[in-house]
């Protein structure tokens, strides 16, 4: 969401709010939000205590606040996903969020139908994703898209790759240094679905696509 005047990002809010807690609507095609300011984040909670009554196709949410905000919100949204979301981006732009237990492993549980995933600037990697797989979490995943930005976040994939048993396409956006180093860490996981293609992009080819 653009840069709002004052005025205008009190008309927005309170028109969103309007929508959200006058519309008895049951089902939604997206929810879409970006949560950037913190002085708002009365009118966020709200939002999202009126949109989790829901159920959704598709989920967009970008965070972009403070540490403090960001980790009471990821703790609100996993109770917000339910059984019919088919497509989720999240999006977390919190330099500093602490690791959160069992984070993904609760959004993939609270959305079994889920077929396609991206994560953007995923600086958390909980340890709770090595028993997606045995848990059987993420097996509906069929496109994944990962964005790497630190070698400590390559788990990410490799516990995707094992979990999801049908995935069809792991699109990678690295902005690593050691392409080789990368590409053979990344080829050598094992994958659980036979169809799986991985797409590996590094910066240049992301400004060119």
């Amino acid at each position: 969401m653009p840069s709002l005047s004052d005025k205008t990002k009190i008309n927005y809010n309170n028109f969103v709010s309007k929508v959200l807690v006058e519309n008895d609507i049951s089902y939604l095609q997206r929810f879409r939000n970006e949560f950037s300011s913190d002085d708002d984040t009365e009118y966020y909670e709200s939002w999202l205590n009126n949109a989790k009554k829901r159920e959704y196709f598709e989920v967009d949410l970008n965070f972009s606040l403070d540490r403090s905000q960001s980790y009471k919100f990821l703790e609100l949204i996993c109770v917000m996903f339910i059984q019919s979301i088919i497509l989720m981006q999240f999006i977390v732009n919190c330099k500093e969020l602490p690791t959160f237990e069992n984070l993904t492993c609760k959004l993939l549980k609270r959305a079994p139908k889920l077929i396609s995933l991206i994560f953007e600037e995923v600086e958390w990697i909980d340890q709770s994703l090595s028993s997606l797989a045995n848990d059987g979490y993420g097996s509906s995943l069929q496109h994944v898209t990962v964005s790497l930005y630190d070698f400590d976040e390559v788990s990410l994939v490799k516990y995707i790759l094992k979990a999801a048993t049908t995935l069809k396409e792991m699109t990678i956006m690295c902005f690593l240094e050691d392409k080789i180093k990368i590409l053979q860490k990344l080829l050598a996981f094992p994958r659980s679905s036979p169809f799986c293609r991985i797409k590996v992009l590094f910066p240049e080819e992301i400004m060119d696509s």
